[in-house]
């Protein structure tokens, strides 16, 4: 067909030119006629599957609806993080009180750290777990210690779980001392730096074969690893505060606005709304199976969606079939321009 109309244009730009442009005005008509149809068998589609799901249960669809574009903003899944965290913060923190001055009190750290509010979360939970009280400085010195060193959040994270579990076991040995120096702490320096400044061992503090005798020997307890976390924080004060004037620091902070900006929004009764349409629509299932109605629930969704599938498929089919033919009478137009 696409042969035929070049070349009747062609010879007949002198001759019969609007009779040939009315036929090829028809042929492109029944073209676009033929693919307005196969959109609207989609769209009918759609339409009768959504009015089938409605029959049995407009929650469905909204709920469907509203987590879809709730996740997709990501404004449902950031509420649901937080709701995390503040159920495990208050447990951890023994009160719901104490577990939200907790919350507050990671959401006020983050703004002074390049590290996101949920990776602060984490290592804050981690050293919860293993006894050790977050904001009396712990956290604090292990923040500028990765930052001093240029690390990450998976640094932080590893020496919050090395000093957690040295402090679980009541003392600082080579185990954990090793993967504390893997991640840039330098253990044997800050405790013999700290033994001098402490005064201890007759005002002459402890030289690095007496330290590794007495971790040998499970010396080093917790008196050891709390000097150990506030000399670590001396050597590396402020270092997380100065990575937040850098690029990175920058985006990280700007990303705990959004975040932050994200539950605070949620939290003002929206969150609530879902979680109670969410709730009343798990009642109606389990109400449904008492009933005898779920099997017929389930059974008339399936159908109505095999249905929709099928007739988006052939929609498809036709839409492929119609561009097949357009595609050459619009490429030899191209090729005359």
């Amino acid at each position: 067909m696409a042969n035929n109309l070049k070349t009747d244009i062609v010879l007949n730009l002198q001759g019969d030119l609007a009779q040939k442009a009315r036929s090829y005005s028809k042929e492109m008509t029944t073209l676009a006629t033929r693919s307005k149809a196969a959109f609207s068998m989609i769209s009918s589609s759609a339409i009768a599957a959504s009015r089938g799901i409605d029959t049995f249960g407009n929650r469905l669809l909204f709920i469907t609806g509203a987590a879809a574009v709730g996740f997709e903003r990501t404004f449902v899944k950031t509420a649901a993080e937080f709701e995390r965290y503040q159920t495990m913060l208050n447990k951890l923190q023994g009160s719901p009180e104490a577990g939200a001055k907790a919350m507050a009190w990671i959401e006020e750290f983050t703004q002074n750290t390049p590290y996101a509010i949920d990776e602060v979360t984490q290592s804050f939970v981690r050293l919860k777990a293993f006894g050790i009280d977050p904001m009396d400085g712990t956290m604090q010195s292990i923040a500028d210690q990765a930052a001093m060193i240029g690390g990450t959040a998976e640094t932080v994270e590893g020496i919050a779980t090395a000093l957690g579990q040295a402090w679980t076991k009541g003392k600082l040995q080579s185990e954990e001392a090793l993967q504390l120096l893997e991640r840039g702490v330098p253990v044997w320096d800050y405790l013999i730096k700290s033994s001098k400044e402490l005064g201890m061992n007759n005002g002459r503090g402890f030289t690095k074969e007496e330290l590794d005798d007495m971790s040998s020997k499970g010396k080093l307890g917790r008196d050891a690893i709390r000097a150990l976390i506030k000399q670590m924080g001396k050597e590396s004060a402020g270092a997380a505060k100065e990575q937040m004037n850098t690029w990175n620091g920058m985006i990280s902070n700007m990303g705990d606005h959004w975040k932050l900006f994200q539950k605070d929004v949620m939290g003002s009764g929206a969150f609530t709304v879902l979680k109670d349409q969410l709730g009343e629509f798990l009642g109606m299932l389990d109400e449904m199976k008492k009933t005898g109605e779920y099997d017929e629930f389930v059974d008339k969704v399936g159908r109505d969606l095999v249905e929709a599938f099928k007739s988006a498929a052939a929609a498809a089919r036709e839409i492929k079939e119609v561009g097949e033919e357009l595609w050459p009478v619009i490429r030899e137009i191209g090729s005359m321009a």
